[in-house]
Order: C-alpha cells, then sequence, then structure tokens
C-alpha cells in the first residue's frame, strides 16, 4: 500500500479505509492514560464483551476534543469516498485490551453504525489482529496511529 501520494488509501475499494490518524507517540500515550484509569470492563448489555475503557472515562475533555478532530479532520476525508456519510458525532470511542488472562478475541461481529473505525495504537503484540473475513483483510500492515473505518 503506497501512503506517499495521497496518506488515503483502500483496504478494499468499497468497504475500507484506512489513513493516518493519530501519531505513535499520542497512541502510546493514549494507551498509558487507559492503563492508569485502570477499571476496563464489558459494558452493560454489550453483545460482543471485551476489556475496553472509554476515552469518556479517561478524560471527558480527551473525548469532547476527540469527537471534535474527527469531525474537523476525519470525517472530511472519509466523505471523498463516501459522499453520503453524515457527521453526527462519536457513539463511542474507547481502548479495548487483549491479553492471556482477560481475553483474546472477540467472537466475528459487526457494528451497528453508519461507519465504525478503529485506531491501531501499538504493534508490539501477537494475536489480537482485527480481521475483516469477507473482504479478505486484517489490519496487521496497517502503521501504529492509523485508522481503519
Amino acid at each position: 500500500m503506497n501512503l506517499a501520494r495521497t496518506s488515503l488509501h483502500r483496504a478494499n475499494p468499497v468497504d475500507l479505509i484506512s489513513l493516518p490518524c493519530f501519531t505513535p507517540m499520542f497512541c502510546s500515550t493514549l494507551i498509558a492514560a487507559a492503563e492508569a484509569a485502570g477499571a476496563f470492563a464489558s459494558a452493560p448489555g454489550d453483545p460482543v464483551p471485551g476489556h475496553e475503557i472509554s476515552l469518556a472515562r479517561i478524560s471527558p475533555v480527551l473525548y469532547e476534543n476527540l469527537e471534535s478532530d474527527m469531525g474537523e479532520r476525519i470525517w472530511p476525508r472519509l466523505q471523498e469516498e463516501w459522499e453520503l456519510i453524515e457527521y453526527r458525532g462519536i457513539n463511542d470511542a474507547f481502548v479495548i485490551r487483549y491479553d492471556a488472562t482477560t481475553g483474546t478475541a472477540l467472537r466475528l461481529h459487526h457494528d451497528v453504525a453508519q461507519v465504525s473505525a478503529s485506531v491501531k495504537l501499538n504493534d508490539d503484540y501477537s494475536g489480537g489482529m482485527l480481521e475483516f473475513p469477507r473482504q479478505g483483510f486484517t489490519n496487521a500492515d496497517i502503521p501504529v496511529g492509523h485508522l481503519l473505518a
């Protein structure tokens, strides 16, 4: 995948888009903040429970700034490819943790959202890969800090 030309590339022309979102340093800081806040848990009623912590719980100001940043910087880039999407804020943003003691996988599922996205926060792990079986794609080769929508 060549990022040099536009910094936007498609994993699949119809379904998936990856683009730079956060710096690796910000990703490391976000992981550290999540670990310091603790309280990784499954959200009540979550049909696909994972060990996660909401950014709103880590810092409401961080969450508000992320929501603003997504609307101003990221969403217009997504609209270049998906013209009909509308930005109405973020439903949730969280850091999810996988480890041998708390769980290593989520079951195959789809999110109920107009657009769902994931930012790769680190790559010093084995397992825990985000997989898209229908598209035959994973986030394994996506750089740290890139958003996959």
